[in-house]
């Protein structure tokens, strides 16, 4: 941000005192005149406590002219400029100025806020803490302020959960706009990832030393009063694998596993419970998502866990185990079109092997309880979990999708078929016509409490009324081959495009 040049009675006085005692090392350019002072806080809002305070200040840059695409100078406390400050003890706004030395003259002004603490806490809610990377940590932020309305928010990290805790970053410019993530791929800090606008949800990512563990909370400032969020610890590291598949093979000699690859691992552990206790099956490669465990038996039920791990400099770290995933050793008789010449694929073999992870799918996400958009929405997730757009081997297929995990929007489309029709849920395969933004793209439509809705497991939409996936797609259809359309979206309908 630009920073403020209004000065006040007092702090004209204080910039002539200051003139007075620096006037040989004053250099020939000027704070004011010659360029534009930009400050990069890391905390502009203070809490009172009776104190001296000054902001916390993560660089000051000087850009020469109006040259804002030129590489700025990074001004030094003590050899660019001395820095003084006013009004900084009570609560309210407080003044600091910059006055140039060595190379640099005359005066910048900015200011900070010294905010009232409340014992009040819920402004900001943290949850599901956990590693993001070696380097780095997630945390769920729920923020419970009215169209977030309130003045900045910072983020604080301690050793201990009782204190003290040190400033780690400012989030007031990323947080007033939701739509916003700076600094993409590398960043300094923080990233600040909007989840739903409407209830308030994020999730932060913030960099942390190699494996390092902290407790973090946030500070929502509101009206001139802090309110503390809960404390949460999280560890750097390795994220847990989550398991995709998870089923018994056709032939019941094997069971296979899935799981999603974690950046930065040296490989996988995999372990097997059997009856009670817990005993490692199969170490792989980090190229190695999957794993065949032949030593099973028909008849019989297994858990599996899997974990990732990190060889480094002589020392190895591993992440949490993912969740639990059942295996059932038994020939699969989920409903649905398993004949040859299916709408699934064509291959038998392949049908079979479809059939046996449908089954394994139903064992890990589908409960008793679940309401009927709650199991499509676990349908819609797995395939999104398991399947990477691609054209391998039977890519137009459910089994590609599923089984073989690459399948473009035909196979992700009869996946969705394949899963509803496993829980009785009637589900269409839907073509576009040319008519279509993409002529060669399908989807889905799934009847949901008496209505139908579309469902694009590929492009990422979930229950939308034909009106608004057309709106937000382009696509269309021949309205006569198929179900009419409810006429307003699912009131859990939500898109999440591909990319």
């Amino acid at each position: 941000m630009r920073i403020s040049k209004r000065l006040t009675g007092f702090g004209i006085m204080l910039l002539a005192l200051c003139m007075l005692c620096f006037p040989a090392n004053a250099g020939s350019i000027s704070l004011e005149k010659d360029g534009a002072v930009i400050i990069e806080y890391l905390q502009k809002y203070i809490p009172y406590d009776g104190t001296a305070k000054r902001p916390v200040i993560d660089k000051i840059e000087f850009y020469k002219g109006d040259k804002f695409d030129m590489d700025p100078v990074i001004l030094t406390e003590g050899r660019d400029y001395v820095i003084s400050y006013v009004d900084n003890v009570n609560a309210g706004t407080g003044w600091f100025y910059l006055t140039g030395i060595g190379d640099y003259c005359d005066t910048e002004s900015g200011f900070f806020y010294i905010y009232k603490p409340s014992p009040v806490r819920g402004k900001a809610v943290l949850s599901k803490p956990g590693p993001a990377g070696v380097r780095s940590v997630r945390i769920n932020v729920k923020l419970n302020t009215e169209e977030h309305d309130y003045n900045c928010m910072t983020l604080l990290r301690s050793k201990s959960p009782s204190g003290p805790f040190e400033v780690y970053d400012d989030l007031t410019d990323v947080s007033r706009w939701p739509s916003f993530s700076y600094g993409e791929g590398e960043y300094k800090r923080t990233l600040w990832h909007l989840v739903d606008e409407d209830t308030g949800e994020y999730i932060i990512e913030a960099k942390a030393e190699e494996y390092s563990a902290w407790y973090y909370k946030l500070v929502v400032v509101e009206g001139g009063t802090g309110y503390d969020s809960n404390t949460v610890y999280a560890r750097a590291g390795l994220p847990a694998p989550e398991i995709g598949n998870a089923y018994a093979s056709p032939n019941l000699k094997k069971a296979c596993l899935t799981w999603n690859k974690v950046n930065g691992s040296s490989g996988y552990e995999v372990y097997r419970k059997d009856a009670s206790t817990w005993a490692k099956v199969k170490t792989t490669g980090s190229k190695k998502s999957s794993c065949a465990d032949k030593k099973i038996r028909s008849g019989r039920e297994y858990r599996y866990k899997v974990r990732a791990f990190r060889t480094e400099k002589g020392s190895t770290y591993y992440s949490d185990f993912s969740k639990e995933a059942v295996v059932r050793v038994k020939a699969s008789k989920v409903k649905g079109d398993y004949k040859k010449g299916a709408s699934y694929g064509n291959s038998s073999s392949r049908l079979k092997e479809l059939r046996q992870a449908v089954q394994g799918f139903m064992a890990n996400n589908i409960s008793s309880g679940m309401q009927t958009w709650e199991k499509v929405e676990q349908a819609y997730l797995f395939i999104r979990r398991v399947c990477a757009y691609g054209t391998k081997n039977g890519f137009n297929s459910a089994w590609g999708a599923i089984v073989n995990r690459s399948a473009t929007c035909y196979g992700y489309s009869k996946a969705l078929k394949a899963l509803c029709d496993a829980m009785r849920i009637p589900c269409r395969f839907v073509r576009a016509n040319r008519r279509a933004f993409n002529p060669s793209h399908a989807w889905n439509m799934v009847k949901v409490e008496g209505k139908w809705y579309i469902v694009d497991v590929q492009g990422g939409f979930f229950l939308l009324s034909g009106k608004d996936y057309m709106g937000a797609t382009g696509m269309n259809w021949n309205r006569k081959q198929y179900p009419a359309c409810s006429s307003t979206s699912h009131r859990e309908a939500y898109a999440s495009p591909s990319e």
